[in-house]
């Protein structure tokens, strides 16, 4: 079954005359006649009763009504091509933890800077509240962080980065000579607590199990949700933290050690289950993938 025969098939419906078909589709009457009797014998059925004129069998009425949307969609694909193909894409809208903030805002903002037309907005979130913007569709996609291998089935996750957690801290400290600190050594230091939000000292012993399995109390005296303040904060002596290895890499004065745990920090790009991603959201997730695998990138 080919179009060129379904094209003569509907004609033949229509005028009820094979000549009058014929004319209709600028072909010989032979070629129509052909087409019909070819159909017929494929789908091993009559289509037309032939008496003075040609009237539709059942089969044949049944074959119109499936024939003529299909070929009225085979007619406008070089239309619908043409439109895809020079449509202006739509802008991505992207969402990113605050804490993934803190650490990249400069590099978002360059990347955006240079695709104005590319990425809408930035928003700077909980992930919490960035999950429920994927599900509803009000974001397109949204970075985040975990502790572990982020996992939801209402989204496909991309792990776009992952580190170890280290002991900040100035390097007057004696812990800064250590080559390994070990989770009960943090007990006996003052702690700047770092979040996205703030957190009571139970939230952020909390944390601290999570990331490190620490399960000796820490000294927290303060907190804040901004890196440059914690920068100082080590800076000046009053507290060390716990942090993103990579950070600080320019502070001659901060050393950071490694603490002795098997978790890792998770940097994942989400979006809805079942999205279907055009080119350009490709393009971006490269460019995410890029913005990752650049050195130095947590240098603060």
């Amino acid at each position: 079954m080919t179009l060129s025969q379904l094209n003569y098939f509907l004609a033949v419906y229509q005028h009820r005359n094979m000549t009058k078909a014929a004319e209709a589709c600028y072909v010989s009457q032979p070629s129509v006649s052909n087409a019909i009797r070819d159909l017929e014998a494929e789908l091993h059925t009559l289509l037309f009763w032939r008496n003075k004129g040609l009237e539709p069998t059942a089969a044949g009425e049944k074959l119109a009504s499936l024939a003529a949307p299909l070929l009225k969609q085979f007619e406008a694909l070089p239309e619908k091509l043409h439109n895809y193909l020079h449509q202006v894409p739509s802008c991505i809208k992207l969402g990113i933890e605050t804490v993934v903030g803190e650490f990249f805002d400069d590099r978002f903002i360059d990347i955006c800077q240079k695709n104005p037309s590319f990425i809408e907005k930035v928003n700077y979130c909980g992930a919490d509240f960035l999950q429920r913007c994927i599900q509803d569709e009000t974001m397109d996609f949204a970075l985040i962080t975990s502790v572990d291998p982020f996992e939801n089935p209402r989204f496909y996750v991309h792990t776009v980065y992952c580190g170890s957690v280290c002991l900040y801290t100035h390097k007057d400290n004696p812990l800064a000579a250590c080559a390994l600190v070990r989770p009960e050594q943090l007990a006996d230091i003052p702690l700047v607590g770092f979040s996205e939000y703030a957190l009571s000292q139970e939230e952020y012993q909390e944390l601290l199990v999570q990331m490190l399995g620490n399960l000796y109390p820490c000294n927290i005296v303060c907190y804040s949700t901004n890196l440059s303040t914690v920068f100082r904060i080590i800076q000046k002596k009053i507290a060390s933290a716990i942090l993103l290895e990579g950070l600080f890499t320019s502070a001659s004065d901060i050393q950071a050690v490694p603490i002795a745990s098997e978790k890792k920090i998770y940097f994942s790009l989400i979006w809805k289950t079942g999205r279907v991603l055009t080119g350009e959201e490709v393009l971006f997730i490269k460019t995410v993938e890029k913005l990752f695998a650049l050195p130095g990138i947590l240098e603060v």
